[in-house]
């Protein structure tokens, strides 16, 4: 039986979260954590899907928890039977850490039984495939489970009257956005708020309220934070008495003529023409 390898013998690739940032918002490519035991089947599956995108690989859950931590990737694909630490459990482990739990996940098992399928299912797994498996359905799944999210906030934020959090997300997501809002709408009218306040409150580094920020409402942090608010401001408007001015400042805006393009580039017309 092959021995399974030690833990220093496992590098991961060390990446300075600012780069990250960066690349993220340069529109660089996706991140693919890629957990899978079999050596053969990840060399299989990061050539097929390199070119798609970045990826990274790692040997068992153990490992596979220290790159998601790490690098924090845009979706992973996971076997379930892995030495160390299985994918059932790994899962859960991505779903109750906040730095994670947004992470959509893809299982891949040999097994065909239903209670399998219910447990992955369970312990949070977007999709279950069994092997074998088409490689092209592989790649429409992983599309799929990206895309879903996005469109569903999107959707919800362009509501101009409210922002809602889909039914189907997680509760530790729900938690995360609510806090968001209400830290942002507790300092709406602080012109200096920003992404690294932002994060500091819930105890996450830039790079991941950013990639967090970013998979579940596809904007970045500032434009996500830009977007509240602009809504906020649209609602004052819409149900207030105040000057255009007076809103621009209460919602942030040091600058009427900035406030009034934002708005205008979001809503598609003036602040002056709401009502």
């Amino acid at each position: 039986m092959k021995p399974t390898p030690k833990e220093e013998d496992l590098p991961l690739v060390k990446v300075d979260e600012d780069i990250v940032e960066r690349l993220s918002n340069k529109g660089s490519g996706t991140t693919l954590l890629i957990v899978e035991d079999n050596a053969e089947l990840r060399t299989y599956l990061k050539s097929e899907l390199k070119d798609e995108y970045a990826v990274i690989e790692a040997v068992n859950g153990t490992e596979g928890l220290k790159a998601a931590e790490k690098r924090t990737p845009d979706i992973i694909l996971s076997d379930v039977v892995m030495p160390e630490m299985d994918g059932f459990e790994f899962c859960r482990h991505i779903r109750e850490d906040l730095k994670t739990s947004h992470i959509p996940i893809l299982m891949l098992t040999a097994k065909t039984m239903t209670d399998d399928w219910v447990k992955g299912i369970d312990c949070g797994a977007d999709i279950y495939l069994t092997k074998p498996f088409e490689m092209t359905v592989l790649k429409a799944q992983l599309k799929q489970i990206l895309s879903s999210r996005q469109v569903l906030f999107n959707k919800y934020l362009n509501d101009s009257n409210n922002v809602k959090i889909p039914e189907n997300t997680s509760e530790l997501d729900k938690g995360f956005i609510g806090k968001v809002l209400d830290y942002v709408t507790d300092n709406l009218s602080d012109e200096n708020l920003n992404v690294e306040q932002l994060a500091e409150e819930l105890n996450l580094s830039r790079s991941q309220l950013y990639r967090k920020i970013k998979a579940l409402t596809g904007y970045s942090a500032n434009e996500f934070l830009r977007k509240i608010r602009l809504e906020k401001a649209k609602k004052m408007i819409e149900n207030g008495n105040e000057s255009i001015s007076e809103v621009c400042f209460k919602v942030g805006f040091s600058s009427p003529s900035y406030f009034t393009k934002c708005f205008k580039a979001q809503f598609g017309f003036l602040p002056t023409e709401v009502k």
